[in-house]
């Protein structure tokens, strides 16, 4: 039954897809990629969505090939290239790619449409080529992309993007780029560029989503080491450009501005995770994942590649390497001591609560790799305490709730936390008088006491004698500034 309706769609779509081709008047190619597209729809409605799915599954190479190309051909139109779009799109929603030179082609194809090399005329078509790319790679993101029926086109994705290294060691010992680091850095490219830069609120939304979802795949790729590697030396551009976005208007789109902070989230969580690096084992205890590090490490030791001059050094000094890892750490640091001020202080509630949801994920995540922001982020966290709205107070809280029963639970209960908190309170009261006096936007001065507000509700009684002792020293030095700047 299956190889009927097979060959019944085949002998509908196959003159089609043929004059589709060979037409050079726009308005007759725009008129056969829609009819095209409606007898798509009537097969669909006709056989179910089962046998439509299975009949398409037989067909998909041979609808997608010729929609590939009017996207690469010059002198389709605007209208013709997004009509094919909505062709790919119903094709990937219904089969899987199996062959990975369609894919490859495809995916090469959809980067340079939303990268602007292949003349599209209009942000509309780029918002569809991003479309039809979130459908491509979603079995990446859909929990059940292990299932029989994505276990083919999650293999092609895998090959395009993931299973080769982003560096590749020849045998001279020089270092080459892999395919499918550069399919990766040309996508994730061209995905920014279209972030930052466009036009339609709604490609910028999905451009930010999608490189969300590519940074958040490392979390469940049984393959990810060298995809990891690959996202950790494109994180610096991401950095950078999401720092830009950011900062250029506080009283952007909030949507806009929640996206880059929860891809700016994702992406700093999936490179500076304190899991061990063999983490995507089996192994659940501690004494099997030490046994997994111990065996690591040896074999790192004894690889052969470790002999040859010139590796060892360019491998530590790669992404991931802990000097990289340090220098880089450093640098999100600068870009989140000018983020963290500028979105604490959004006239929306939803970037707000955006950034304490972010603040919250990487101490959570990730505080060894990034202990060099861990002041800032839980600062950050206090002064949300006290936010206008009330959803952004009580994350902020449930925050600080769990951090502080983590360290708690660490410590054996000496609250290490604790005890830096009141020594972070001390030095910040000291400071208080010169940052309340130093600025003149009432903003920045009431986040700096939403700040003190916080310490003292999660410090609370050991703060009051913080406050009394910074007080005295005040009085002491004969010094009233910090009295007139409380109250």
């Amino acid at each position: 039954m299956a190889s009927i309706q097979a060959q019944e769609l085949f002998v509908a779509v196959r003159p089609l897809c043929a004059n589709v081709l060979q037409e050079t008047n726009p308005a007759e190619q725009l008129a056969l990629v829609r009819r095209l597209l409606g007898v798509l729809d009537a097969f669909a409605s006709a056989t179910g969505s089962d046998g439509t799915d299975t009949a398409v599954a037989q067909l998909a190479e041979y609808l997608l090939f010729p929609m590939v190309l009017l996207l690469k051909n010059p002198q389709a139109t605007q209208l013709v290239k997004e009509a094919s779009m909505d062709v790919l799109a119903w094709v990937l929603q219904r089969a899987a790619v199996t062959s990975a030179v369609v894919a490859d082609d495809m995916c090469t194809t959809l980067a340079m449409v939303i990268h602007g090399h292949i003349r599209t005329g209009a942000d509309e078509t780029k918002d569809a080529a991003v479309r039809v790319c979130s459908i491509l790679f979603r079995p990446w993101f859909d929990p059940s992309a292990t299932a029989a029926a994505n276990g083919p086109r999650l293999q092609v994705l895998l090959g395009l993007l993931v299973d080769e290294p982003a560096d590749a060691v020849a045998a001279d010992g020089k270092t080459t780029t892999s395919k499918a680091h550069l399919r990766l850095a040309l996508l994730v490219s061209a995905l920014l560029e279209a972030a930052s830069t466009g036009r339609l609120a709604s490609l910028r939304e999905r451009s930010l989503k999608l490189l969300q979802q590519m940074a958040d795949a490392t979390a469940t790729l049984t393959t990810k080491a060298a995809y990891r590697r690959s996202l950790a030396g494109m994180l610096p551009g991401i950095v950078s450009t999401l720092t830009k976005m950011l900062l250029h208007d506080t009283k952007e789109r909030h949507a806009i501005l929640v996206g880059a902070l929860n891809t700016l989230g994702a992406w700093l969580g999936a490179i500076f995770t304190d899991e061990p690096s063999a983490s995507y084992a089996t192994s659940s205890s501690p004494a099997d994942q030490l046994a997994d590090q111990i065996r690591a490490s040896l074999h790192e030791q004894l690889s052969p590649s470790s002999t040859k001059p010139g590796v060892n050094s360019g491998a530590a000094q790669g992404p991931l390497s802990q000097e990289w890892m340090q220098t880089t750490a450093a640098n999100v640091k600068r870009a989140l001591q000018r983020i963290v001020p500028a979105m604490s202080i959004a006239s929306s509630a939803y970037p707000r609560r955006a950034l304490a949801d972010l603040c919250f994920a990487l101490l959570s995540k990730s505080p060894r790799s990034l202990e060099t922001c861990s002041q800032l982020l839980f600062d950050a966290l206090l002064s949300r305490l006290h936010d206008d709205d009330a959803g952004t107070g009580d994350a902020a809280r449930k925050a600080i709730e769990a951090l502080l029963a983590r360290d708690a639970f660490e410590s054996g209960g000496n609250g290490n936390l604790h005890t830096t908190l009141r020594k972070s309170l001390g030095t910040l009261l000291q400071a208080l008088p010169r940052q309340l006096l130093s600025t003149s936007e009432d903003d920045v001065k009431l986040l700096q006491l939403q700040r003190v507000l916080g310490y003292v509700d999660v410090l609370g009684d050991s703060a009051q004698e913080i406050v009394r002792y910074s007080f005295f020293l005040s009085f002491s030095k004969g010094n009233l500034s910090l009295v007139v700047a409380v109250t």
